[in-house]
C-alpha cells in the first residue's frame, strides 16, 4: 500500500533487508551533503502550523512527540 503524502509503502508481509550498513557520525554526513539541519525542542508547533495549512503531510510518528 502506498501512502502518497508520506512517500512510503507499507506491507502486511514480513520483509527481510537485502543488507544492513552501519553509519557513523550521522550529523557529519548530513552537513557534508550541504543539508541545512535545524534542531527544535518540540515538533508540536510545526504540527499545529501544518494542520492549519493546506499542505498534505504525513505525521505518522507525531504520537512520539513530547509535550514540553
Amino acid at each position: 500500500m502506498y501512502e502518497p503524502n508520506a512517500g512510503y509503502y507499507t506491507t502486511v508481509q514480513t520483509v527481510k533487508p537485502v543488507s544492513v550498513e552501519k553509519l557513523d557520525d550521522l550529523l557529519g554526513r548530513i552537513v557534508s551533503l550541504g543539508v541545512e539541519l535545524r534542531i527544535t525542542p518540540s515538533l508540536l508547533p510545526l504540527r499545529d502550523a501544518i494542520l492549519a495549512s493546506t499542505v498534505n503531510f504525513s505525521m505518522i510518528r507525531m504520537k512520539n512527540a513530547k509535550q514540553i
